[in-house]
Parts: structure tokens; C-alpha cells; sequence
């Protein structure tokens, strides 16, 4: 599958007078899919930003925090972070 930079890059090839082999050998690409970029360019997929995915410490975070906010106190936490930087870290998403 070739991305829209690539596509746009063949049709340019195509309209220099360049045959299907000709841009085939000099990309790298199958003659075929060439051919099917060429035929059907608004076949191009589009791509955009995906969804963040949920973490597999997302259902623990709150007993992590708990576990920290205890630990901690007020003092230097066991990493040697301070129980505000340590609680954010555990915390943040």
C-alpha cells in the first residue's frame, strides 16, 4: 500500500512520459500496484491521528495512588521523589 506522498510521486513519474515498468524499476514497487495507483489515485488511504489507547494500569491507578499517598507523607518518598512528584507520576494518564 503506498502512502499519498508515494502516489503523487508516481502520477509525476507517469505525466514525465515514464512507463509502468519504467516507475516499477525505479521505486521499487510491484508493476501491478503501480498500475492500481495510477487507474484509481483517490483509492489513497487517509490517514489521521488514532484514539490514545487506554493503559493496563489505568484500572490500578487509584489504588497506586492511595499506596503512595500513604507511603509518602510529607517527607522524601523510598525513590527519592518528593510524595507530590511521586503521587503525579503514579497518577498521570
Amino acid at each position: 500500500m503506498l502512502r499519498g506522498k508515494d502516489v503523487h510521486e508516481v502520477e509525476q513519474m507517469k505525466q514525465m512520459g515514464l512507463s509502468v515498468s519504467a516507475i516499477s524499476e525505479l521505486t521499487g514497487y510491484d508493476r501491478k500496484t503501480v498500475r492500481k495507483y495510477l487507474l484509481n489515485p483517490e483509492g489513497v488511504p487517509d490517514y489521521g491521528p488514532r484514539e490514545a489507547q487506554p493503559s493496563k494500569l489505568d484500572p490500578h491507578k487509584p489504588y497506586l495512588a492511595d499506596r503512595l499517598r500513604r507511603a509518602c507523607g510529607t517527607r522524601k518518598c523510598c525513590c527519592g521523589r518528593s510524595a507530590s512528584a511521586a503521587m503525579v507520576a503514579a497518577t498521570r494518564s
